[in-house]
């Protein structure tokens, strides 16, 4: 069975906190130190390693500063879907709007159809202005394969949960939460994928003998965890013990679903 596995592509240094919010793209770059294409080349050489094409979800702003290694990922076969430009909290229309004029150069060159919204935050009334852009699938709500549906001319795809008690609903929006992860685990977000390791595979099994894909996404920054981050410190870890599984190197997880499952771009489930 085809499942689809994706990458939400970012550099380390876009965490939602005051300190980074307000620096500059340059500023960013500068903090950056090179991971951006140092994560692209060594995922691009896994997945060339098992003949897997996939989608990576982009931040446009880093098309600005390697245009490049895109151009590249591109050239190899790979999805550029859409995550943004700056990986902003999509709190009112206008903040998704000017984050899609802020990615015009990446849009236009690569002209993608598939969107994710930061921390699967998002609104129905949303994709109306996905629409008007020339995407036609979105993928940021939670919810098992069955909840795969259109509305208007977008096609809403759901990364996977693993329903345990009650029967889920769909709506918008549907993002991580402590009673989703008790009542339906959101078994395809790269949090959980850290948090059971290898053992994610077997639920991904599961779903598949119940006839569904699984729709899961990882960070590239979980597969090559950056050397020179400056987020998250200690005091952010003592704050916030939730965010250890994502310090988690899970390089040898992504290889593992890469061998054991077959893994195709996101827009084909348009095909399915």
């Amino acid at each position: 069975m085809v499942n689809y596995l994706s990458i939400d592509f970012e550099s380390w240094a876009y965490p939602n906190l005051p300190e980074f919010i307000t620096l500059t793209s340059e500023k960013r770059k500068i903090l950056d130190k090179g991971f951006v294409r140092e994560s692209a080349e060594k995922i691009l050489k896994i997945l060339d390693k098992y003949k897997v094409k996939i989608t990576f979800f982009i931040l446009g702003e880093l098309y600005e500063w390697y245009p490049d290694v895109f151009d590249a990922m591109a050239k190899e076969g790979h999805e550029l879907a859409y995550h943004t430009h700056r990986h902003e909290s999509l709190t009112g229309q206008k903040v998704l709007t000017d984050s899609l004029r802020g990615s015009n150069r990446f849009i236009e060159k690569f002209h993608p159809c598939g969107f994710r919204a930061p921390e699967i935050i998002m609104q129905k009334e949303y994709l109306e202005i996905l629409k008007k852009h020339g995407f036609t699938y979105d993928s940021s709500i939670y919810g098992p394969y069955s909840f795969k549906r259109t509305y208007g001319q977008i096609q809403e795809v759901p990364v996977s949960t693993y329903p345990l008690i009650g029967k889920p609903q769909m709506m918008f929006p549907r993002s991580l939460s402590a009673k989703l992860l008790f009542t339906e685990p959101p078994v395809g977000s790269g949090y959980l994928i850290a948090a059971f390791g290898r053992t994610i595979g077997k639920i991904y099994s599961l779903i598949n003998k119940q006839g569904s894909p699984f729709v899961a996404f990882i960070h590239n920054w979980q597969i090559v965890p950056p050397s020179h981050a400056l987020f998250p410190d200690a005091k952010y870890i003592l704050m916030h013990p939730l965010y250890i599984p994502y310090m988690k190197n899970c390089q040898s997880v992504f290889e593992y679903l890469l061998s054991n499952f077959e893994i195709s771009k996101m827009q084909n489930i348009l095909k399915s």
